[in-house]
C-alpha cells in the first residue's frame, strides 16, 4: 500500500506539477527567478543539477526531499512551509516537516514591524557614494538598537578604491545576507562614518515578515555575485521585500542599475512607507554645538567649549592622533573642567529634506543655447546644477555623463563625456579641516578636437548661511596625439533655497606649451517637481559667450 502510494503521489507530481507551476510565480520569487535563471549564483543553494534555469526540476526536487529529508525544513524553511500550504495535495503522504531551531528563533524574535534604513551618501567609501539600505526587523525587545538589522553587502575587506570599485563592476565578490544588532549598525554609519540616517516604517504585518525571516534563514549559508550598479545592498533587498508579500513587484523595474534612493522611491510608490524618521549623525550634532556656542554667552559658552573639546579627544582617538595614555589624561582634564560648569541646552538640530523628496537618479536634459541645440544624458546620480533637497550637501557623484551640441551649422559635437566625475565640497570649520577634493575622467571637446581627459580638484571649501564657498587647485592632463598638461586656480560658490539652486565658477588654466584658457559660468536651477527642474547657464570661455536654457528630466 506505501509502495501504490509513493507511484500515486510521482505520477501527481508528474502529470500535474507543471500544469500547477505555470501560475506559481511565488516559486519563483522563492528561487529569486529572473530573465530565465535563478539571480542566486551559489551552485549549493538548488537541489536540481539544473535547479538554476529550470524551476520546475526545483520544485519536483524540493517535493521529493521532503518526502525523504526530515530534516528540510531546516535547510529551506520557506520553500517547506509555502508547499505545505500551497499544495497540501502533494504532500498528504508525508509527515509534516518542521525545524525546532528555526521556529525557536522566530518566538525569541518576535516580528512587529519591518523598518527600512537608509544611511546617506558617504562619499569617502567606494562602497557607499551612493548610499545604503538595510532591514531593521523589531519585535518585543525594549530598546529599538537591539532589533535585528538585515543587510545584504559584498563579501570583501577591501580597502583600495580602485580594487574594490574594479570586483565591484565585474562581479568579482560574493554578496551575503547577514544579521546583527542595530546598534552595531549605527555605531558604524552615524557615528564612525558621519552618515545620517532614515528609517521608514513599513506597511508589513507579522505574518509576512515571518516568511520573509523564513527566506533569510535559508539564504544565509548562500551567496550572489555582488555588482556595484546592479545587484548590490538596495537591489538585494527587494527580493525579501516581494517574498514577504506575494502581490509585490520590485526587481522587474530594476536592470542596468539599482541606487538606494530610486529603491525607497519604488518602495514608497507601492505604498510600503508608512512613517519616517531621522537619525543625525555625529558630524550633524556636532556643527549643531558649533552653532550653538556661536551664540551662548559666560559659563554657558565655556561649557559648550568643553562639550567640544571632549568631541574633538575622540575623533582624535577615533582617528589614532592620540595615544591612550595622553588621551585618557586629557579626557579626564576637560570632564572636570565640563564638571563645574552649568547644565547646556541640547542644541536644537534641523532635519534636512528627506530624501523621498529628492529627485531620481538618471537625468535627460534637452535645451536650446546661443551655439545650438543640447542634449544631455546622465546615468547616475547627482551633479552640481541638480538641487541638494534630500542629498548630501556639496557632495556630486556622476557616473556616465553625455553633453552633445548640434550647432547652428549642423555639426554634432562631443561637448564631454564623464566616465565618473566625483566632487566633495566639504565646508571647513573648528572641527573638521577636510579638504575639498574631486576627481574626474572621460572625453572633452579640447581645442576644437577628441581629448581623453584627467584632471582633479584640491582645495578648501567655507560656509555662510545657505552659501558654500570654495577656492581650490584643478590640475588636469589632456591625452591624444601628445599629452597637454594643465593646472588651474578655481574660485566658485553655490547655495540652495529649497526650490532654486544658484551657482558661479572662474576658473583660468595654464598649459604646459604657453597656452591658457579661462572659463567662467553662472547658473541658476529651478525646480518645477520633484523629478522635473528648468537649468539657466551663462558661459564665458573668451572665445564666446553662451546662454542656454535646458529641462532636467529625472527618472
Amino acid at each position: 500500500m506505501k509502495q501504490k502510494g509513493l507511484i500515486r503521489s510521482a505520477l501527481f507530481v508528474l502529470l500535474l506539477s507543471p500544469l500547477l507551476f505555470a501560475n506559481d510565480i511565488y516559486w519563483l520569487k522563492l528561487l529569486h527567478f529572473k530573465n530565465g535563471h535563478s539571480e542566486i549564483d551559489d551552485p549549493s543553494f538548488f537541489l536540481a543539477k539544473n535547479g538554476k534555469t529550470d524551476p520546475l526540476s526545483e520544485l519536483n526536487a524540493t517535493i521529493e526531499a521532503i518526502k525523504s529529508d526530515e530534516n528540510i525544513s531546516c535547510k529551506y524553511p520557506a520553500r517547506v512551509e509555502y508547499l505545505y500550504e500551497k499544495y497540501p495535495d502533494l504532500l498528504k503522504d508525508t509527515p509534516k516537516r518542521t525545524c525546532k531551531k528555526v521556529e525557536e528563533l522566530l518566538d525569541e524574535i518576535s516580528p512587529k514591524k519591518l523598518i527600512l534604513v537608509f544611511p546617506t551618501a558617504h562619499i569617502n567609501s567606494p562602497a557607499s557614494m551612493f548610499g545604503h539600505s538595510f532591514l531593521v526587523v523589531r519585535g518585543d525587545e525594549v530598546s529599538p538598537l537591539m532589533a535585528n538589522a538585515i543587510n545584504y553587502a559584498a563579501n570583501s575587506a577591501e580597502t583600495n578604491g580602485l580594487f574594490f570599485a574594479y570586483y565591484g563592476l565585474t562581479g568579482g565578490y560574493e554578496g551575503r545576507y547577514s544579521a546583527l544588532p542595530y546598534y552595531k549598525k549605527i555605531k558604524e554609519y552615524s557615528n564612525l562614518e558621519s552618515r545620517d540616517i532614515w528609517e521608514y516604517e513599513l506597511d508589513l504585518k507579522a505574518k509576512e515578515i515571518r516568511r520573509m525571516l523564513l527566506h533569510i534563514y535559508e539564504l544565509k549559508d548562500h551567496y550572489s555575485k555582488y555588482y556595484f550598479f546592479t545587484k548590490n545592498c538596495s537591489y538585494e533587498l527587494l527580493w525579501l521585500l516581494e517574498v514577504a508579500r506575494a502581490d509585490l513587484k520590485l526587481t522587474d523595474k530594476f536592470s542596468y542599475k539599482a541606487i538606494p534612493i530610486d529603491t525607497i522611491k519604488a518602495i514608497k510608490k507601492k505604498g510600503l512607507i508608512t512613517k519616517s524618521s531621522f537619525r543625525p549623525s555625529q558630524n550633524r550634532k556636532i556643527k549643531a554645538l558649533i552653532e550653538a556656542k556661536k551664540k551662548a554667552r559666560g559659563d554657558l559658552k565655556r561649557a559648550y567649549e568643553a562639550e567640544l573639546e571632549v568631541k574633538r579627544l575622540k575623533l582624535q582617538r577615533k582617528a589614532k592622533d592620540i595615544n591612550s595614555s595622553v588621551y585618557k589624561k586629557e579626557l579626564i582634564r576637560v570632564l572636570k573642567k565640563r564638571a563645574s560648569l552649568p547644565k547646556t541646552p541640547t542644541p536644537k538640530i534641523t532635519t534636512p529634506v528627506n530624501p523621498l523628496n529628492s529627485h531620481k537618479s538618471t537625468r535627460v536634459d534637452l535645451g536650446v543655447g546661443d551655439s545650438g541645440y543640447e542634449l544631455g544624458f546622465k546615468a547616475a546620480f547627482h551633479d552640481i546644477y541638480d538641487l541638494d533637497l534630500g542629498f548630501s550637501e556639496g557632495a556630486y557623484i556622476d557616473f556616465f555623463h553625455l553633453d552633445l551640441l548640434y550647432d547652428w551649422d549642423g555639426k554634432l559635437h562631443l561637448r564631454y563625456f564623464d566616465f565618473v566625475k566625483i566632487s566633495s565640497y566639504t565646508p571647513m570649520n573648528e572641527m573638521f579641516k577636510s579638504p575639498s577634493w574631486g576627481v574626474r575622467a572621460g572625453f572633452e571637446e579640447f581645442r576644437g578636437l577628441n581629448y581623453f581627459v584627467l584632471d582633479g580638484e584640491i582645495g578648501a571649501t567655507g560656509k555662510f548661511k545657505n552659501w558654500l564657498f570654495y577656492l581650490e587647485a584643478r590640475p588636469s592632463i589632456h591625452l591624444r596625439d601628445r599629452a597637454v598638461w594643465g593646472v588651474a586656480p578655481k574660485v566658485g560658490a553655490f547655495a540652495n533655497f529649497h526650490k532654486l539652486k544658484l551657482g558661479l565658477s572662474l576658473e583660468k588654466t595654464y598649459f604646459d606649451d604657453g597656452k591658457s584658457s579661462y572659463f567662467n559660468e553662472a547658473f541658476i536651477t529651478f525646480s518645477l517637481t520633484n523629478d522635473l527642474s528648468l537649468n539657466l547657464k551663462l558661459d564665458d570661455d573668451r572665445i564666446k559667450k553662451d546662454v542656454s536654457a535646458r529641462v532636467f528630466y529625472y527618472f
